[in-house]
């Protein structure tokens, strides 16, 4: 018995959302046979619904089998990221993708389970198999898509999100979390932590706070991106919801029913973590001490510098300093 997976490679995927799975679940085959396990082994092909090859964001040849998302031919589908600079052109992208929606759906109607990473996770959402359920999506493209499909309850801060027959990872190299995770899921916790340790992936990460990088864009808004940029101007100075509000011109409470429908945060809440965010490369390439980038970020008090930040990453500032610093 095998465990049939169809990697799905669409024009301008993420390579590495579709090699890297492939080479995961070769390895856990590898790691099956070592162990002697009784446990499945995992067929893997990859897919091209429309054509057979694809180019990927990187400019590289994809080379994929033409096939329909059938469930007789696979038990589990895995949707790519999708390469985009700009809200606007993944829009353009998954226009040209919702071709396969239908067969998406008929998939998942028919029992069969659907892991999509990164920006494949707006293909899962347009097809409108995540309303009503939880998800994850990359943390930079999250206001798009909680502005997209406010049906979705959109998990940004998770890393991954399982609800049973339809799983969604984060950003980036998060396929990698995802890939694991299935093989948890149908060989084991064992098998996937081997697998982890053979290609030196950091298995059991539950967050992606840790690795958003604060000047990359996250929203189309121009109060928010007003409000982002002042913010970050005044760095070292402890701002007040209402100089943000007498900054942009409303009143509090209009800027707050803005703040919570883009962001899904109070202002206050946005300002600390723009604070936080300032915080992170000071604690990965300076020498200050954890006092002196507190009050570098506007805390002026040491102790609710450590607090906030541990809320906000999960890790405290020296913990943060010794996994990110880098030399």
């Amino acid at each position: 018995m095998s465990i049939k997976i169809g990697i799905v490679a669409l024009e301008g995927c993420v390579a590495l959302s579709v090699h890297g799975p492939a080479d995961l679940f070769s390895t856990a085959n590898k790691v099956i046979r070592q162990l002697g396990l009784a446990a499945e082994q995992y067929e893997t092909r990859i897919i091209s619904p429309a054509k057979g090859n694809v180019v990927s964001s990187s400019g590289h040849e994809l080379v994929g089998e033409t096939r329909p998302l059938t469930r007789g031919e696979f038990d589990v589908l895995l949707l790519p990221g999708i390469g985009a600079d700009s809200t606007e052109e993944l829009d353009a992208a998954l226009s040209a993708h919702k071709g396969i929606e239908g067969q998406l759906q008929a998939f998942a109607q028919s029992g069969g389970t659907i892991a999509a990473a990164c920006t494949g996770t707006f293909i899962l959402a347009q097809a409108g198999l995540l309303d009503g359920r939880s998800a994850t999506t990359t943390w930079w493209m999250a206001d798009h898509f909680r502005s997209e499909f406010p049906r979705v309850q959109l998990a940004d801060d998770d890393l991954l999100v399982d609800e049973g027959k339809l799983i969604t990872s984060a950003a980036g190299a998060s396929s990698l979390d995802l890939a694991l995770h299935l093989i948890g899921r149908y060989s084991g916790p064992n098998v996937a932590r081997l697998c982890a340790k053979y290609l030196v992936v950091d298995g059991g990460r539950k967050s992606q706070r840790l690795y958003a990088v604060p000047t990359h864009s996250r929203t189309r808004d121009p109060m928010i991106e007003k409000a982002d940029r002042w913010i970050r101007s005044r760095k070292g100075v402890d701002v007040s919801v209402d100089e943000l509000a007498g900054y942009l011109g409303v009143g509090t409470r209009t800027m707050l029913r803005k703040f919570r429908a883009v962001t899904g945060l109070t202002p206050q809440a946005y300002i600390q973590g723009v604070c936080i965010d300032l915080a992170k490369p000071l604690l990965e390439d300076a020498d200050a001490s954890i006092a002196q980038i507190a009050a570098l970020v506007g805390f002026s008090d040491e102790n609710a510098f450590r607090k906030a930040f541990a809320r906000r990453t999960g890790l405290s500032p020296t913990q943060y300093r010794k996994q990110f610093k880098w030399g």
